[in-house]
């Protein structure tokens, strides 16, 4: 798909193309006869010398920078099967020498800075195309093959680095750079030894230290080792915490909140820790079956709590966690996709945290052992109306519960990593009519009344399009029965649920006036205005 550099091409002139880049006496141009492909000329160059090109694929190329006699280059490819490939290297104006290596990462590949050692190897800081995230220092050492550099070796992540400051030291036998604290950062080129006083410091404290370190080691998969160490007081040989691949791009970076001597991070977004000052000890997790793991807390007596996804759990399930002396456990529901920064805290036995738009939330850290109408996560709070998702402490399942004027009353009854999300439809006859849309983990979709004295109507959906936007009307009978507007595509129904089961009554033709659905005196029939005014009605 990426064809070589080698060799000079034919039936062309170094007059030839687009010129994308030209200095003291070298230019890089681009000529399309084949896709895309990229030649350079320089001062002393016969033919021009092919530096880069994608058949039959996707590419891009761009020229970094020129030092001393050489043009560095970067050159991506991608085919429609996704997946990129992005390659470093140089151009020798006085020579006419090419050489390239691919770099590490398997997804996006942006270098920021590189460096030029007296053989011909490059060191590289590569990031993300979105940003300088993911930052990493990379190696790509000279070979013996023609046209050759090594694939990247990556040395480590830079820190709080000093733009600009990427250099070869130590007769090119390490790459260093300048920290914003005053002090410098120095890495063999060969790569360091998983040791406690390698690699980059996540986290330190009490004599004991987290940090992320790159051995010239490979991976199950075959790709350089990403290794998440840690080394408690007193110890000299690290511990593993856990190994990631380069090729993922998604280093240790962590999170960290803090409770007296003890710090809680989440590393990787996939496992949680705590480092206790005090005793200088570390622990570290990856909680079973969780796929991701987003805020972390610590409350003062230890307990460390989080935020997170687990492996099954629909979109909308997303929960508080707490670490326990065998795993974790589920505290609540989270009741939206993301909390606000900085908003996620353990204190007063009680957990607290907000959602972006949504509401402040908050959880027992023992669990929920008793449950009034202050209980469980909010879904919806208005107009005396209350309803929330309980997880019951020392219980298999999740409960739905509402609060209208009176005592709670349950819902719904799910799986412990279920979850609901509810729509208020409409309120008569003193009562409220509601949607609950099930996660994925449950079977049915829900449309009900409840009153203040806990009476609970509830009918079972199972029309797919019976969903919370395509709900235009609602209306409720007397006996607390619920019947619907809705609207697709380009028909309307009407649908009511006797009997606990959904059924179409009428499919309005000339559609439905928004607040004309009602129930008959007789609760028999369910009537409705169409657009123009005009009265209708079917039996339920």
């Amino acid at each position: 798909m990426f064809s070589a550099p080698a060799g000079a091409a034919s039936k062309r002139t170094c007059r030839s193309g687009e010129t994308v880049f030209v200095k003291d006496g070298v230019r890089v141009f681009e000529a399309g006869r084949e896709d895309d492909a990229w030649y350079a000329c320089g001062p002393r160059t016969v033919k021009p010398w092919r530096l880069w090109s994608v058949q039959p694929a996707y590419g891009r190329f761009e020229v970094i920078a020129k030092i001393g006699d050489k043009v560095v280059f970067e050159g991506d490819g991608w085919g429609e099967g996704g997946g990129e490939r992005t390659f470093l290297g140089w151009f020798d104006a006085g020579t006419s020498e090419v050489r390239r290596g691919e770099l590490a990462g398997g997804v996006s590949n942006q270098p920021y800075e590189v460096a030029l050692a007296a053989d011909g190897s490059l060191g590289v800081l590569v990031g993300s195309e979105d940003g300088e995230l993911a930052l990493r220092v990379g190696y790509l050492g000279m070979t013996r093959a023609r046209g050759r550099l090594r694939d990247e070796l990556v040395l480590a992540t830079p820190g709080a680095r000093v733009p600009g400051t990427l250099a070869f030291e130590d007769g090119d036998r390490s790459l260093g750079w300048a920290l914003q604290d005053g002090s410098a950062r120095r890495v063999p080129v060969t790569a360091e030894a998983v040791t406690c006083t390698s690699g980059t410091t996540l986290v330190e404290g009490g004599g004991a230290r987290v940090f992320e370190v790159f051995p010239n080691q490979r991976t199950s998969r075959g790709f350089q080792a990403d290794v998440l160490a840690a080394c408690a007081r007193g110890e000299t040989v690290p511990r593993r915490l856990a190994v990631a691949d380069v090729h993922e791009q998604r280093h240790w970076a962590v999170s960290l909140a803090r409770a007296g001597d003890r710090t809680a991070f989440q590393a990787g977004g996939v496992g949680v820790g705590v480092l206790d000052a005090a005793t200088g000890a570390v622990g570290f997790t990856r909680p079973h079956e969780v796929t991701s793991v987003e805020d972390v807390a610590v409350a003062d007596t230890g307990e460390v709590v989080f935020t997170g996804t687990a492996s099954g759990s629909g979109a909308t399930s997303r929960f508080v966690g707490r670490l326990t002396t065998g795993g974790w456990e589920r505290l609540a529901t989270l009741g939206g996709a993301d909390t606000v920064d900085g908003s996620f805290t353990v204190a007063g036995g009680r957990v607290r945290w907000q959602v972006k738009d949504g509401l402040p939330q908050s959880v027992p850290l023992a669990g929920e052992t008793a449950i009034d109408c202050a209980s469980g996560t909010a879904l919806l709070d208005r107009d005396g109306l209350r309803v929330f998702e309980v997880l019951p402490a020392a219980s298999d399942d999740a409960r739905l519960l509402a609060c209208f004027g009176g005592a709670p009353v349950e819902l719904l009854r799910a799986p412990r990593d279920g979850s609901w999300v509810v729509t208020e439809l409409t309120r008569e006859h003193g009562r409220v009519a509601l949607h609950v849309a099930a996660d994925a983990h449950l079977d049915w979709d829900h449309v009900l009344s409840v009153d203040a004295a806990g009476h609970v109507r509830l009918a079972r959906s199972d029309n797919d399009s019976l969903w919370a936007p395509s709900l235009r009307d609602a209306t409720i009978a007397d006996d607390g029965r619920v019947a619907i507007a809705v609207k697709g595509s380009r028909r309307w129904w009407i649908v009511a649920f006797p009997r606990g089961r959904q059924r179409v009554v009428a499919r309005p033709r000339d559609g439905v006036r928004v607040g004309s659905l009602a129930f008959s005196a007789d609760g028999a029939r369910v009537t409705w205005s169409d657009r123009r005014g005009r009265p209708h009605h079917a039996r339920t």
